[in-house]
């Protein structure tokens, strides 16, 4: 009986001990701020540089070689027969 009773302490007093090692080894909270949520208006900026890129490429053939204005027209906008869709400038001579 005192051979159970011996066992049954040793298991309890080693629980203990993994128990406290483990609660010791745990990591510490953090601090952390907080704050109430307030609704207003959002105002982000980016300042970086953009970067184009051009999904579609054409090509065209003109008759004269030169240098061509950037087109004023956008997606979706109306185009006739009669429509001027890009100017080409010629190169100096």
């Amino acid at each position: 009986m005192k051979r159970w009773i011996k066992r049954l302490t040793l298991t309890l007093v080693g629980i203990l001990l993994a128990s406290l090692i483990a609660l010791s080894l745990r990591p510490k909270p953090m601090q952390v701020e907080t704050a109430r949520v307030n609704r207003g208006p959002l105002q982000v900026s980016i300042d970086e540089d953009g970067e184009t890129r051009a999904h579609d490429r054409y090509t065209l053939a003109s008759p004269v070689a030169g240098q061509l204005s950037r087109i004023e027209l956008h997606e979706g906008d109306s185009v006739g027969p009669a429509t001027v869709i890009a100017t080409i400038t010629p190169l100096p001579l």
